[in-house]
């Protein structure tokens, strides 16, 4: 799915799992594993990735997540699926936070504070150290996520049901299709 997903919106993939089992399944597939891919690590609460994520030689973090330094797929999407056995590691994350790169680069006086590749850096601290309790959504809002969950699950609907009345506060569509997928 995500690399359906990443082939047909030139996306790239959020993961630490280097999909080996997919390698082989297309020249495109290929390409997308080897040119986009996103790892990541997590520091007590702290989401980071790399400035470099493919390595020294590769683009920096900014050009990396432009589309329009991307190639155009070589090869049709593959004809036969993999077997979808293999466990993977895929986070849910939030599109908007990729779509925009300056929330996720390192403040200028920030520096790697533990052993490791220095390339990484903490987010910026925001400038309210306790945000305030988010809202229950409005019955607008639930109405909306179910609609967009049940075109998503459509045969999860009680699941989704569930997991909506449990999680009033949650609006994240992808934080919710993480619930519903673990």
């Amino acid at each position: 799915f995500l690399l359906h997903l990443a082939e047909k919106t030139d996306g790239i993939i959020v993961t630490n799992d280097n999909l080996r089992d997919f390698v082989d399944t297309s020249v495109t597939w290929r390409l997308i594993i080897q040119e986009r891919l996103l790892q990541f690590t997590f520091v007590e609460d702290h989401f980071m990735i790399p400035d470099d994520p493919l390595g020294k030689d590769g683009p920096h973090l900014d050009d990396f997540l432009r589309k329009d330094n991307r190639r155009a797929p070589t090869s049709p999407p593959p004809l036969q699926p993999p077997d979808f056995q293999a466990s993977s590691q895929q986070q849910p994350v939030n599109v908007q936070t990729l779509r925009n790169p300056t929330s996720l680069t390192a403040h200028p006086t920030a520096h790697w504070p533990h052993s490791g590749p220095p390339e990484w850096h903490p987010p910026r601290r925001s400038p309210s150290p306790s945000p305030a309790t988010p809202s229950q959504r409005s019955p607008e809002e639930t109405s909306d996520l179910k609609r967009k969950l049940y075109d998503i699950f459509p045969d999860q609907k009680q699941r989704i049901d569930r997991i909506l009345s449990e999680n009033p506060y949650m609006r994240d569509l992808n934080a919710l299709s993480g619930l519903l997928l673990g």
